[in-house]
């Protein structure tokens, strides 16, 4: 079991990865086709490849891994009897439907015709629905389901630009770069806007009490999790107010800035899914602790 308990997190964080890497890139394909040039949207393309192949692994992963839950030893993971078990549970068969999901994205990825991209849509969608189905918001409703739903189609857009963005500024001219900052900080205050709303509405639901944000460990890590984001918040701030204008007046000095800053973007990033994993497969809700000891 301990080796499962290690195990879980890190999966965990190469899932958030693949979802935000492909579910992200589609937004920003989305939003920017038009400005953007072939090579950028070969490269988104190859993006959503990489992250989807990465879901297909991890799930794998994650669906053998249940079986170990269950026997509590590594050989556990390939008894065919508890991985028959696992596949009729509600996580088994959702992580089922995701390998579904993410093979068809990469199978589907470099078409043209419209049944294709309808295929890719679905399968977009439905990899991001799959955290609704399973987990914390599982277990609290509908609105926390729709909640979720919404922090994470709007999270996907904002982490999921960073890749893109950052190519951009190392292989795009300065006028597709400039177009497209700007485009993205204009969507970016109504994505975040809901990014913020819908994440303080879900954690208040999750904690049940806000003062279980500073009197249990789910609680304080989600927390430092708010001021990892808040920071996040202030990169993106200085980006649209004084990097993205720069790039119109001072063109390489822009582009050189807003690059280092989606540089140092991605690093907090990557702190904040590790926070985040561990919120969702290392702690209890606070709500379930005060039920075992009232």
């Amino acid at each position: 079991m301990e080796l499962w308990t290690f195990l879980n997190p890190i999966l965990k964080i190469f899932f958030y990865v693949s979802v935000v890497g492909t579910a992200g890139t589609a937004l920003f394909i989305f939003h920017f086709r038009k400005l953007m040039e072939k090579e950028n949207i070969l490269f988104c393309n190859k993006v959503m490849l990489t992250s989807s192949g990465l879901g297909i692994f991890v799930c794998i992963f994650y669906f053998f891994s249940i079986a170990g839950n269950f026997g509590g030893d590594i050989m556990s993971a390939f008894n065919f009897e508890l991985l028959k078990l696992a596949s009729n549970t509600t996580v088994g068969q959702v992580a089922i439907l995701t390998i579904i999901a993410h093979t068809l994205v990469c199978c589907t990825i470099f078409t043209v015709n419209k049944v294709g991209r309808i295929i890719l849509i679905i399968c977009t969608i439905g990899i991001v629905l799959s955290f609704a189905m399973v987990g914390h918001s599982s277990t609290n409703g509908y609105l926390a389901q729709l909640l979720l739903l919404i922090h994470l189609t709007c999270i996907s857009y904002w982490l999921g630009s960073f890749i893109p963005l950052r190519q951009l500024c190392k292989y795009s001219n300065y006028k597709v770069v400039g177009d497209v900052a700007h485009k993205f900080g204009v969507y970016a205050v109504s994505y975040v806007g809901l990014l913020v709303l819908s994440g303080i509405f879900y954690s208040y639901i999750l904690l049940g009490d806000i003062r279980n944000i500073f009197s249990t460990s789910y609680g304080v890590i989600l927390l430092i999790k708010f001021i990892s984001v808040n920071f996040l918040l202030l990169i993106g701030a200085l980006n649209k107010f004084r990097y993205v204008p720069m790039i119109e007046t001072h063109p390489e000095k822009g582009v050189g800035k807003l690059y280092s800053s989606i540089n140092y973007e991605i690093m907090l990033t990557i702190f904040v899914l590790i926070l985040t994993s561990l919120l969702t497969t290392s702690f209890m809700l606070p709500m379930y602790n005060s039920t075992m000891y009232d």
